[in-house]
Parts: C-alpha cells; sequence; structure tokens
C-alpha cells in the first residue's frame, strides 16, 4: 500500500510537466492522504515506529511534493525561454520614486499579488493576446495612472512606470529576446527621466549608449563583451553612483534610469537593471 500511494505521488507531480492530468493537485491534500491511508492499512500503530520503518517512502513523497511545487510555479506566468507562443508576456518596473507602492491590475484583475516597490520588476507574466487595460493603483487603490495596450502573440513587453510633470506616466517597449553571440551580453537601455536633455550610459569614462529625448528607450539592443562593469547614469553634469554589474553571456537586460537628474535621497539619480531573460 505505502509503494502504490509513494507512486501516485510521484505521477501527480511528474505527469503533469509531460501534460497529462494529474491524479491529485493540491500537495496539502496528497501528504495528508498519504499519511493517513498508509498509517491506517500499516501494522504497525505507533506514528514514530510507522515513520521509521517507512522514511524512504517519505523521502520519494516529498520529493514528488517538489517536483509538482515547481510544475506549478512555472505555470503561473514566469516563462522558461520563450513560453507559450500563443500568449504576449508583460513585466512592469517600477521606476517612479514618489509613487510608493504599487498594485497593478489588467483588465480590473489583479496582475501580481502583493505591492510592487520603487525600483522593483514583476518578472514576466503570461497574458492573453488583444487589448489589454493596465491600472496602476496605490497602496491605498487611489489610480494613479492607466493605459491601454494592444499586445500580439509571442511577444515580450516591458512596462515603465515613472514620473511626469507631477503625475505618474507609463512607457512601453517591446523587449528584444534574441540571444546575443557566443561570449556576449546584450542590454537596451531606457531613460525615464522626465527633467533630463540628454541622458547617457556610462562605463566608467566611457558611454555605451546615450539618449537625447527623455522617456525614450535605444532603437534597439546593443551587445557587449560579457563581464563586470562599472556602470553609471548621467545627464550634464549630474551622475549616478557607479555600481559593479556583471553581465553573464548569453543574457539579455533592460537598464534604466530612475530618480530625477538633480534629486537626493529617494529621487537621488540612479540606475535599475533588470535581467529579461
Amino acid at each position: 500500500m505505502l509503494k502504490i500511494f509513494s507512486v501516485l505521488i510521484l505521477y501527480s507531480g511528474v505527469l503533469p510537466h509531460h501534460g497529462f492530468v494529474p491524479l491529485l493537485n493540491n500537495p496539502v491534500d496528497i501528504i495528508t492522504l498519504w499519511l493517513v491511508t498508509a498509517f491506517i492499512f500499516n501494522k504497525t500503530k505507533n506514528m514514530k515506529t510507522f515513520l521509521k520503518q517507512n522514511f524512504h517512502y517519505i523521502f520519494f513523497t516529498l520529493l514528488g511534493l517538489i517536483i509538482l511545487s515547481s510544475c506549478k510555479k512555472e505555470d503561473n506566468g514566469h516563462p522558461d525561454g520563450m513560453g507559450d507562443p500563443t500568449k504576449a508576456r508583460v513585466n512592469v518596473i517600477h521606476a517612479s520614486h514618489d509613487a510608493g507602492p504599487v498594485r497593478l491590475f489588467i483588465n480590473d484583475g489583479l496582475f501580481v499579488t502583493g505591492l510592487l516597490n520603487y525600483g522593483r520588476a514583476t518578472g514576466y507574466y503570461s497574458a492573453d493576446p488583444g487589448n489589454i487595460d493596465l491600472d496602476i493603483m496605490s497602496e491605498d487603490n487611489i489610480l494613479l495612472t492607466g493605459m491601454r495596450k494592444n499586445l500580439e502573440a509571442n511577444e515580450n513587453y516591458t512596462i515603465l512606470v515613472s514620473r511626469q510633470l507631477g503625475k505618474q506616466v507609463l512607457t512601453t517597449i517591446t523587449d528584444d529576446w534574441e540571444l546575443p553571440a557566443k561570449g556576449k551580453a546584450k542590454i537596451r537601455f531606457v531613460n525615464t527621466l522626465f527633467n533630463s536633455h540628454g541622458v547617457s550610459l556610462n562605463s566608467g569614462k566611457d558611454v555605451l549608449v546615450a539618449l537625447n529625448d527623455y522617456m525614450s528607450a535605444a532603437p534597439s539592443s546593443m551587445e557587449v563583451s560579457a563581464k563586470t562593469y562599472m556602470l553609471s547614469v548621467s545627464s550634464g553634469n549630474y551622475k549616478s553612483i557607479p555600481k559593479a554589474i556583471a553581465l553573464e553571456a548569453g543574457k539579455i537586460y533592460t537598464i534604466y534610469t530612475m530618480g530625477s537628474v538633480s534629486g537626493s535621497g529617494n529621487s537621488a539619480l540612479e540606475m535599475g537593471v533588470f535581467k529579461n531573460r
């Protein structure tokens, strides 16, 4: 009986990954059913002895649950590789220093659980192609800004929340997921500073990318050697504190400005980095 239930648990974890319907879906139900049934049908009526004698079955049961849990995480919208080609994928970056933590809604439904804090990203979530209404709400559920966006299947989008002339705005870029050449990383620079008149991404004293307009993105990604860079952003005489950023071979990054040109504290000019894939 113990062998039968251990096999069922493993099938419940493994089969969904191969397109079959699992016998049980809820991990709590699985482990409860396993322990209760196994103990009832086992000759040993002492739980301590039962656990000691059947440790190896319990181990493989827990292994099945771990596999099941990992499968469910993949199905929650964070794609591995290119993901489902029939879906669009959306990532939101919070780059507005004065918005506070925000809630994200798509078509009046909660996009991600919990609050998104300044300088953080949601990571990619899948969405049905077609028109969506994205609303950005404050922690107190006050509408800060929103937009309607047409999503195409098998495309990847990054939407940045930023501040412009005292209000929150959204900037959308279509992400480039084509992998870089061997030994290279790929970067795309986005400027969200509403009061900047030209901004550059720098590696030491060298300018990697320069943008003339605020609220703009580099028209395309660029490939750089995979290594650790001392990166900063600058506009006029203002420059962010350099950060050591390791750009890995075969990876793609979005690098974006945050804060304000002459700001300090929470609004200081700084740079954010998001690994697209």
